[in-house]
């Protein structure tokens, strides 16, 4: 890629897009927030963390608890370098070639988008609201990854996983990465500290940290690529 220079409104912009946007989530995650010399964001499944100069701002969070999440996890330790580097042209296309597969999601599932997977809708009929089945999941709240794309929804990555030693990561995630370096203009993404497989794993993309969390491992996973390590 071409190298150029990234300024602190990208930076700003990658940090607001790890923040939570879920009315549920704690008040904190909602915003980036700055310790000591670094700036960090988080939805709780991934984390992003800079050099706060590289944002040319502070921004002030509730130090009390983030900070204490930051010390629990693998975002302040010192890095077990592992040196795997992965080339995201690589990644594009391992990720297009396996969305396109459809034997790989032959009877897997997906959470309906029309009711945000409760199975339910409610309409409004004269000046009442009813609440039916959902007439696109017919109540289940869940669809075939075939009729889901017949409806027109993208899902199929939330489905499909990469393994990177013992742990497992989701390729929506692994997407998000994909992401920032395409915002930095970088073509390479390092995997740096991993421990177990429940744990965290540590990546940097350009000079941003991003904190990964794993998945929980089952049978019926689809594995798309395994990086030993």
């Amino acid at each position: 890629m071409k190298t150029i220079q990234v300024t602190d409104e990208v930076y700003e912009k990658i940090l607001k897009s790890f923040c939570a946007n879920d009315s549920k989530a704690r008040e904190w995650m909602r915003e980036p927030f700055s310790i000591n010399e670094r700036t960090y964001a988080t939805d709780s499944y991934l984390m992003v963390s800079v050099e706060s100069y590289l944002t040319g701002k502070e921004f002030i969070g509730n130090c009390e608890d983030s900070k204490k999440m930051i010390c629990e996890s693998n975002m302040c330790v010192e890095p077990n370098i592992i040196g795997l580097m992965i080339e995201v042209d690589e990644l594009n296309e391992l990720l297009k070639k396996s969305t396109e597969d459809e034997s790989l999601l032959k009877g897997k599932k997906t959470e309906c988008l029309e009711c945000d997977g409760y199975g339910t809708v409610t309409w409004e009929y004269n000046g009442h609201d009813k609440q039916d089945n959902c007439p696109v999941c017919e109540g289940d709240g869940v669809l075939s990854i075939a009729k889901a794309r017949k409806e027109g929804m993208t899902c199929s990555e939330q489905h499909l996983h990469i393994d990177f030693g013992d742990s497992r990561y989701s390729t929506f995630n692994i997407k998000r990465l994909i992401d920032v370096a395409n915002l930095l203009q970088e073509n390479e993404i390092y995997l740096i500290h991993q421990t177990t497989a429940n744990k965290a794993g540590l990546f940097t993309v350009g000079k941003c940290r991003i904190l990964v969390m794993p998945i929980f491992q089952k049978k019926s996973d689809v594995v798309i690529k395994k990086y030993d390590l």
